[in-house]
């Protein structure tokens, strides 16, 4: 049977630790203006909303053009009435395309998200396709392995001194034993506590001193000041005798008591917008009553060595008779907590919060048959023999610790959201471009989100050119060249890595549309190789369509000007490119000089492979004041049509894409 349990054990972790993903807290939950909104006037703040109230010190939001250029008139600032929303002012914002980027830290977990949604002024702009902190990004960080780790140490601790401390003076006041386990339990505690504290700043990627200046941080330092109480009086009670011994371990017990509730109340119980007094009330009499009944096991074990007869079966019905009645708070407060988090039935199944309560739900029945096994057999034997009862809790205290794992992964989980706008979106958008060096000894897969210009968010992936296996380097570095215009400065970014192989950023250093060479500098010691890759941004146009006539592509310009685009006739063959620069109203707008124009097969349409060709070149002719034709030849496919002109010395640039049909 103790086999059995530990297997059972075992493969429940495995499925903690491997199953469900421990995803950002702070989620997105609305913005004003709206993702993908268009405004006729410029508004005089950005607001932002999320699932749980942000730390104002780790938040940071940026309003951008297309060009990269912010238009943050202050700092964010917390709403008064409402802790979930922060708002930025902007100012002196023209017509034009917008993205707002933002990165927080939760204020009830420490966990940090990031995210971005755009909106159009005076212009309809495409919706970021995922937008905020609901987008798969490798960028931002997630709850990690060290923060569960940090809580099951710091649960399994004060479980322990808690049980200690309802045991030691309801059994046996003289069990040093007893003390010396409220002491361990005080020191893993301390531990758990140092590594959920490092998991913190980590998330934060701040240092100490500023964490500590912070909400987060000041319940951090709460924890360790009702620890450090728990340590002196384990001490104390491992050192004194009698009626003393069991003063200090119920002194242990309640700092350790203490410490539990400043955890509830920077966790998820604490952002529950009502009732909020119900789910921190029961999410901390929930800890209470498993440190008396799961640490109060252990305590058991341990005080009745030495007593005999009697004296040790009243002290094991005494125990056993509270053991029963933690186990229904427990269950009682568990399911209330679960009620508070969980609003259907398809979540259990469908989220990784969900599936974890399962989890739990199923280790708290095998302990209650454990129990049961206990009580109505083991406790009446207790006055002659006690080796069921250890055996039994033994195995009970096994799979309880596995329990304590999964509780610290439900706090590491981001419960479902609540809100329709946090529901499911389609998969962000992307352009992807592969190579490999010269001397092919590495393989690059560069992968940019969302792929347009402004901020964007670039994943390389190293494999080896043989094997494909990853490599893992010192240092990755992404040189970007504009190759439509070689006045622009060239800009560079350095990656963090990130999955083995893998390696993370995110910078606005894609400016402007257009074909851009990117230079990727992999350092290994004292090698390092360049790969060098092309892409291009992702064309934006309005489809316009009518019987009998080519498809035309309309590209928004700013300031109401627009360019529209097509091919003639569209099919395999000769084709005549038209391009039509055209101001608010409609008119033709004055283009003084010929634009460039260059044409590249685009290969995959659908922005997973940038797959685009050879850019090349064609020659226009004036057919109006703005409005120019040039011919060519292009086979079956999708193209990419790029295209730079000049305006009273601003440059008018963009692109749109063409599908060529064949003859049949």
């Amino acid at each position: 049977m103790r086999r059995f349990a530990v297997c059972i054990s075992l493969v429940a972790l495995g499925l903690v630790l491997t199953g469900p993903r421990a995803e950002a807290h702070a989620q997105y939950r609305a913005s004003n203006p709206g993702n993908g909104d268009r405004l006729d006037a410029a508004p005089e703040a950005v607001t932002i909303t999320w699932t749980e109230p942000p730390e104002l010190s780790f938040t940071k939001v940026s309003v951008l053009d297309s060009s990269g250029q912010a238009f943050e008139a202050g700092p964010p600032e917390v709403l008064p009435d409402d802790q979930f929303t922060v708002s930025v002012a902007v100012d002196g914002m023209p017509d034009g395309a917008y993205t707002v980027t933002w990165r927080t830290v939760s204020k009830a977990d420490g966990h940090s998200s990031a995210g971005a949604f755009s909106f159009g002024l005076g212009v309809e702009p495409d919706a970021v396709a995922a937008a905020g902190g609901v987008r798969e990004t490798i960028a931002t960080p997630s709850a990690s392995a060290l923060e569960i780790i940090g809580r099951w140490g710091l649960l399994l601790g004060l479980i322990a001194v808690v049980g200690a401390g309802a045991v030691g003076g309801l059994v046996n006041p003289a069990s040093a034993a007893v003390g010396r386990m409220a002491l361990i339990g005080a020191l893993v505690a301390a531990a758990g506590g140092i590594v959920f504290a490092e998991a913190q700043r980590q998330a934060a990627e701040t240092g100490f001193f500023r964490l500590f200046e912070t909400e987060i941080g000041r319940s951090l330092l709460y924890r360790g000041v009702l620890i450090a109480i728990c340590i002196a009086a384990g001490v104390g009670a491992y050192r004194a005798a009698g009626r003393l011994r069991a003063r200090l371990l119920g002194a242990a017990a309640i700092a350790a008591g203490a410490a539990m509730l400043v955890h509830v109340e920077a966790g998820h119980a604490s952002a529950i917008t009502s009732w909020t007094w119900v789910a921190v009330g029961s999410q901390w009499i929930h800890f209470i009553a498993a440190g008396i009944w799961i640490g109060g096991l252990g305590a058991l074990l341990l005080a009745i060595r030495g007593l005999e007869g009697d004296v040790r079966a009243r002290g094991v019905r005494r125990f056993s008779a509270m053991a029963g009645i933690m186990l229904a708070a427990v269950v009682v407060t568990g399911v209330v907590r679960s009620i508070t988090e969980i609003d259907s039935w398809s979540e259990l199944f469908s989220s990784g919060y969900g599936r974890a309560i399962l989890i739990k739900v199923t280790l708290l029945g095998g302990l209650a048959g454990l129990g049961a096994i206990n009580r109505y057999r083991n406790v009446p034997q207790s006055s002659a023999s006690v080796l069921g009862l250890q055996r039994i809790s033994r195995i009970e205290i096994g799979v309880a610790s596995v329990v304590i794992a999964v509780a610290a992964v439900l706090a590491s989980i981001s419960p479902p959201a609540d809100d329709a706008e946090s529901g499911p979106r389609p998969a962000p958008e992307r352009v992807v471009a592969t190579g490999s060096d010269f001397g092919t000894s590495v393989r690059i897969r560069l992968e940019v989100a969302p792929g347009d210009p402004g901020p964007n968010e670039f994943s390389v992936r190293v494999t080896d050119y043989d094997t494909e296996e990853p490599v893992e380097a010192e240092r990755v570095m992404l040189r970007f060249a504009f190759q439509d215009d070689p006045g622009v400065g060239q800009s560079e970014l350095e990656l963090e890595s990130g999955r083995p192989g893998t390696y993370v950023g995110e910078g606005p250093n894609i400016s402007l549309a257009g074909n851009w060479r990117i230079a990727i500098t992999v350092q290994r010691g004292a090698d390092s190789v360049e790969v060098p890759v092309e892409l291009a941004t992702r064309c934006r146009s309005e489809r316009l369509e009518e019987p009998g006539l080519a498809p035309v592509e309309v590209v928004d310009l700013g300031e109401g000007r627009t360019v529209q685009g097509w091919a003639e006739p569209g099919h395999a063959g000769a084709n005549d490119l038209h391009l039509t620069f055209l101001e608010g109203d409609g008119q033709e707008l004055h283009v003084p000089a010929v634009p460039e124009i260059a044409v590249a097969h685009a290969g995959e349409s659908d922005g997973a492979d940038a797959g685009h060709g050879e850019p090349e070149p064609v020659e226009l002719r004036r057919f109006g004041p703005g409005h120019f034709l040039g011919s060519t030849d292009l086979d079956e496919g999708q193209y990419r049509i790029g295209f730079t002109a000049e305006q009273h010395g601003q440059q008018l640039s963009g692109c749109f894409e063409v599908n060529i049909q064949g003859h049949g």
